[in-house]
């Protein structure tokens, strides 16, 4: 197995080789809500938190996908519900209708008022891993399968010509939940009703800025008139929020992972990585990330959702990997999407109190998202026996190198490549390969605007240099590096 792309497209490697920082700097929020400190007398246990936000927050997600808020529906028949017109999938009863407008903007207030302290922030946290069961439950795992069906229709309206729109609204795209699966949560609920109301939303400005009223007539003229400028900004924000929740959800928004960013080591070591591959010696050096591993380690295998096991192993729990997937997917779709439409209607994004906010871990964060994302997506089933190769790759880097999860490794721990029977892993760099350099490329340059909003000036320098910078052969370093892919 190529060590590089282990580099660049594995988990744990991906996210801490990029990061040098003590585990002192890290606070649950300094990156969430610029640097919010908790109250010293909460904290110090003399005065109680205030808890009415977070009351009102976990009053208003346990009404979603109930009562009026879903609708029944019959497989096969017609719905559009989320604003253009679908055929129900099979075994879909009900669904979670997108919410009316004021009730969106109920629920944002609820969630960005509960999300303004630490404690708030943990006990909403606790109230999101509640079960859901019966009806509700029904809801939510039918909502998927509409949204799905109608991201699939939206794609095909829009049709030829509008390829980089189309290849984002895609990303929207969650994972179906299994009728098996015994571990739809609170957070589940609200993730797929986050997630359909900005479907709908954007499916309506869609047809809102064009003269027929038809989504397959959206034009990149049309999103940029100054007219419709207050309706695209409101998709861009949606989005943003979106991706708020879906961090919160997964985990990564109590993970700094700015730090001090050792961008030159990572850099060299992709470049060197990428070099050596092709002269025979695929190899770099684990002891220059051990530091950063130790940190943070423990932090993502809890954001992953793996348990230790009573064998020593690790895994997930009932639903543990779906949950974990489809926040990577909410927010990297999300991100995705707030940057998409912020070029086509050639507006700067903006850092507003109840969006998303850019740090020097966002860029990091959408990067890992990207990462399992693409894997879990190459990793699909060919068979229902068989398991996501995304899910057991993680899943046997973690348990063959436990060292990460306890943050003990030493200069001379070894790395155990993931060996698993039936799974070349080789395979998942052709498939990257498949997709295209332009696919592949804009995902460094999403970086590079993401960090741009808000970020750290070296990281974009040294993306700019690999997708620019040319030596002797007139090839950039991405140039090398995608080639080697193949």
């Amino acid at each position: 197995m190529k060590k590089h792309i282990v580099l660049v497209l594995l988990v744990p490697i991906l996210a801490l080789t990029l990061i040098s920082c003590d585990a002192d700097m890290r606070s649950s929020f300094a990156s969430f809500l610029g640097g919010l400190g908790g109250n010293v007398y909460i904290d110090g246990g003399l005065v109680e938190a205030n808890k009415a936000d977070v009351k009102a927050a976990a009053a208003t997600i346990a009404g979603l996908g109930s009562g009026s808020g879903t609708a029944t529906v019959t497989e096969g028949s017609d719905t559009e519900d989320f604003g253009i017109k679908v055929t129900v999938p099979v075994g879909v009863t009900s669904v979670m209708k997108p919410q009316p407008k004021a009730d969106q903007d109920k629920l944002k207030d609820d969630l960005a008022n509960a999300l303004n302290s630490p404690q708030q922030t943990a006990e909403l946290k606790e109230e999101l891993k509640k079960p859901v069961t019966g009806t509700r439950r029904d809801a939510v795992q039918g909502t998927v399968e509409v949204f799905n069906a109608t991201v699939d229709k939206l794609v095909a309206a829009i049709g030829p010509g509008n390829e980089e729109l189309q290849s984002t609204l895609q990303k929207l795209a969650l994972d179906p939940i299994d009728p098996a699966d015994s571990g739809i949560t609170e957070g589940d609920v609200l993730l797929v009703q986050m997630m359909t109301n900005l479907i709908s939303n954007t499916i309506e400005t869609i047809k809102s800025t064009t003269t027929s009223g038809k989504v397959e007539d959206v034009s990149d003229e049309g999103l940029a008139k100054p007219e419709n400028k207050d309706k695209v900004l409101a998709i861009i924000d949606d989005a943003l929020f979106t991706a708020k929740i879906a961090e919160e959800l997964s985990g990564s928004a109590s993970i700094d992972f700015s730090g001090q960013l050792d961008l030159a080591n990572l850099m060299d070591s992709l470049n060197r990585s990428s070099r050596t591959s092709r002269d025979g010696n695929d190899d770099f050096d684990m002891s220059d990330f051990i530091g950063s591993i130790n940190n943070l380690g423990p932090d993502l295998v809890k954001m992953f959702g793996l348990k230790k096991q009573s064998d020593g192993t690790y895994n997930w729990e009932s639903g543990g990997y779906r949950r974990f997937i489809s926040t990577q997917q909410a927010y990297r779709g999300a991100v995705e999407h707030a940057l998409k439409f912020s070029s086509k209607s050639g507006q700067a994004l903006k850092s507003k109190a109840d969006s998303l906010v850019f740090d020097g871990s966002t860029a990091i964060k959408y990067l890992l998202a990207v990462a399992v994302t693409e894997m879990h997506e190459w990793g699909k089933p060919d068979k229902p026996s068989e398991e996501n190769h995304g899910r057991v790759i993680i899943r046997t880097i973690i348990s063959d190198n436990s060292w990460i999860a306890t943050g003990s490794g030493t200069d001379t721990t070894t790395w155990i490549e993931p060996n698993v029977t039936g799974i070349k892993f080789e395979d998942f760099g052709k498939a990257l390969y498949g997709k295209g350099e332009v696919y592949l490329k804009t995902i460094f340059e999403n970086t590079q605007t993401i960090n741009e909003v808000g970020g750290i000036t070296q990281l974009s320098t040294a993306i700019n240099d690999f997708l620019t910078k040319t030596d002797g052969d007139g090839k950039t370093d991405f140039d090398k590096w995608f080639a080697d892919l193949k």
